[in-house]
């Protein structure tokens, strides 16, 4: 006899209720075989067989199908007869360092497979929740459905089934989560998956194997195709509006490739080919020009040639031990060559932001300009030309941190974003230098496309400063006029007045001469002289970068010391706080070693500040992306020690954490710290996701 039996209402659709009372501990289903099963949507390449992640190294491709295995296995799934049958060319998977698109086609395929193996099969899983409707049927499930059809070359199957399979996956499984992966990622045909060249000469993110399958997709692509337009007004000049809406998260530019990139302008001598630090052991001559290299390098860049053709004699750098006049050279040289080399790349940087004008050009860009057409001995070229590109580079130049020391690239879409210290879109930088810019928020459609170019989580009176020394302009963006920073107080201080409690503000930091105002109290007006505040600020800060941020001790007696003094949300407090966050957990024995209340601490630490940053700085991907990997480590660790029946609750809220984190940090370069641990995050998330269901067939095999 039965023990549930199936109802339905309007509220939650087709259920269980139970035919008559049930002891505890009975077991009500047991179920040795699944209707489908294969690996999550989202995932890495991993073996069809036995879902290990694959590599170069430990992978071989099936004989028959070409999808990937492990070289244990021999034979897997249904996808394997399907793509003979439908696709009648064998897969091909190179890259396994990224999530890969294709692998979201494998459970679909394995259900659609059973209309013809399993029909009983096949009807069961089509009757589960999941039914088609035009009204309320996601995106994700139709771009799926249409990515399956396409790939495999389906046509005696309507692409309504499949959105259904898709939805019936996505709303009724229990291990596999489902995870839209933009085909954007990587240089594949956006139709057939084939390694693609050909771009969407519009938006410049779409890649194709072929004209004929570019068109093919325009129709699906045009709704989505370029999302901003240029735009010009008197206040900030050129700058992005969105054309359409667009949704957080959403690729907008991919550049794989900078216009111009370089040392930085005060830079210690480096390698011209990888960017290394070089020293009198570790360095060489280049044969041709004399430029030095490291000893793993034998080219570098269009400045060799320059040199030969304009110098006519070899640099010589002897002095290795300090920054070095000659490398402000580089970057301008590299432009300059473009001249010939390649014309139309130098229009595009002519075009940029930064041209010469004898009333506003500083010293500094004559300087440089005046030095370059000396050393190199240039005649043909005149110096305001060269003091424009010096310009140029200074005012649109990215500094790319795939490289120690960090160096300097311009990009061409991504030059004109318009600076804004609460951007709305945040960049990555791929593993060779090329730049991802994707949205961060919501943005409407006419809405100002912005980035930011200072670092969001210094003081107003700091960025400020460092824009106008460094991009040449005075910001004035609504949290550099808002005193409060949107109500966070991030510049602060607490009122000297007894017990008042009130925190201490100038009516604006916009004026910068003598006529500064000072700080007043918004609760008892009491005043502060704004000499006095920058004078206790001065101190503050030198005592904060002498400091030792790795010793958690130290972090505690600092804000002990200042909690009086500085609201808990002033820059400096925070920049504490931060550091605070991520050395929790790094003495010996880790987070296991560390008592309750510390582990607490950390995880309040985290969540405060993830929230201070989505006010203040929401498109500051890496920083928030750590923050949650941090968050997410706590909580589990925290749960861990509550038992089992706390710790479902608390690996639920640590994988959701751990979610966030990896969305957030998915498109940094493996080469640079978030991109390590977006993959380990990727790796986590699986693991958890194996506990959780662990733990949830405990709690049923109890009831």
């Amino acid at each position: 006899m039965y023990t549930l039996r199936i109802a339905e209402d309007d509220v939650v659709g087709r259920h269980y209720i139970a035919t008559r009372k049930l002891k505890q501990g009975e077991i009500i289903v047991e179920e040795l075989k699944a209707l489908i099963s294969g690996p999550q949507f989202g995932t890495f390449p991993v073996c069809l067989g036995c879902y290990d992640i694959l590599s170069t190294d430990n992978s071989k491709a099936c004989d028959k199908c070409g999808w990937p295995l492990c070289k244990n296995c021999k034979e897997h799934g249904e996808e394997c007869k399907f793509t003979i049958n439908y696709r009648g060319e064998k897969v091909v998977i190179s890259d396994f360092g990224l999530p890969h698109p294709t692998y979201k086609c494998i459970c679909v395929v394995r259900a659609l497979a059973l209309r013809k193996s399993d029909p009983n099969a096949y009807q069961k899983l089509m009757n589960l929740q999941g039914n088609y409707n035009e009204n309320i049927a996601t995106e994700e499930f139709a771009e799926v459905a249409n990515f399956v059809k396409r790939f495999f070359k389906i046509e005696d199957i309507d692409v309504k089934e499949i959105t259904k399979i898709v939805g019936i996956l996505q709303t009724s499984q229990l291990l596999v989560r489902i995870a839209s992966v933009d085909m954007s990622e990587q240089e594949i045909c956006a139709v057939c998956n084939a390694p693609a060249q050909q771009k969407c000469s519009a938006c410049k993110i779409i890649f194709y194997c072929s004209r004929q399958h570019q068109k093919y997709h325009w129709k699906e692509h045009a709704k989505k195709c370029k999302a901003f337009e240029i735009a010009e007004d008197d206040v900030v000049g050129r700058h992005y509006i969105a054309t359409r809406k667009l949704k957080q998260g959403e690729i907008i530019v991919k550049e794989l490739k900078a216009l111009i990139s370089g040392p930085q302008f005060g830079t210690f001598p480096v390698c011209l080919g990888c960017y290394d630090i070089l020293s009198a052991d570790n360095s060489k001559a280049c044969d041709k020009c004399g430029w030095p290299l490291c000893k793993n390098c034998k080219d570098h860049g269009e400045e060799c040639e320059f040199t030969i053709n304009y110098r006519g004699e070899k640099v010589v750098i002897s002095d290795f031990g300090l920054p070095h006049p000659t490398y402000k050279c580089i970057c301008v040289v590299r432009a300059l060559a473009l001249r010939k080399s390649d014309p139309n790349a130098y229009q595009k940087l002519m075009n940029l932001q930064g041209n010469y004008n004898e009333d506003i050009a500083t010293e500094e860009f004559i300087e440089v300009a005046n030095f370059v057409k000396r050393f190199f001995k240039i005649e043909d070229i005149d110096v305001k030309e060269i003091a424009k590109i010096v310009g140029i580079l200074q005012i649109n130049g990215h500094e790319v941190p795939t490289t120690e020391p960090h160096h300097v690239a311009v990009y061409d879409i991504a030059s004109y974003f318009e600076h804004n210290c609460q951007a709305n879109c945040s960049k990555s930088f791929t593993n060779d230098g090329g730049i991802i810019i994707k949205t961060a928020l919501p943005i409407s459609k006419g809405e100002h496309i912005t980035m930011c170019y200072t670092d969001p989580l210094w003081g107003v009176t700091n960025r400020r400063h460092h824009l106008k020394q460094t991009k040449y302009f005075d910001c004035n963006c609504e949290r550099c006029q808002d005193p409060t920073e949107f109500g966070t107080h991030f510049n602060s201080l607490k009122c000297t007045n007894g017990d008042c409690g009130g925190s201490m503000l100038p009516s604006t930091f916009l004026i910068i001469d003598k006529n500064k105002p000072d700080y007043v109290c918004q609760k008892c007006k009491t005043s502060l002289s704004v000499d006095n505040v920058e004078d206790k600020l001065e101190k503050i800060g030198i005592e904060l970068a002498e400091m030792k941020k790795n010793d958690i001790e130290v972090c505690k007696k600092f804000l002990n010391k200042y909690s009086k003094q500085l609201h808990d949300n002033h820059y400096y407090m925070v920049d504490v706080k931060m550091a605070l966050s991520q050395i929790i957990g790094l003495q010996d024995g880790g987070l296991p070693a560390v008592n309750d209340d510390i582990i607490n601490e950390k995880i309040s630490l985290c969540k405060k500040l993830d929230e201070l940053i989505q006010i203040l700085a929401p498109a500051e991907n890496r920083i928030r992306g750590l923050l949650l990997y941090e968050a997410h480590a706590a909580i589990a660790e925290y749960g861990r020690r509550q038992g089992q029946d706390q710790l479902k609750g608390m690996l639920v809220l640590a994988k959701k954490a751990l979610e966030e984190s990896y969305q957030l940090l998915r498109h940094e370069p493996e080469i640079l710290p978030e991109g390590k641990i977006a993959r380990i995050a990727f790796k986590n998330l699986n693991e958890i996701d194996m506990i959780i269901r662990t733990l949830c067939q405990n709690t049923a095999n109890i009831l």
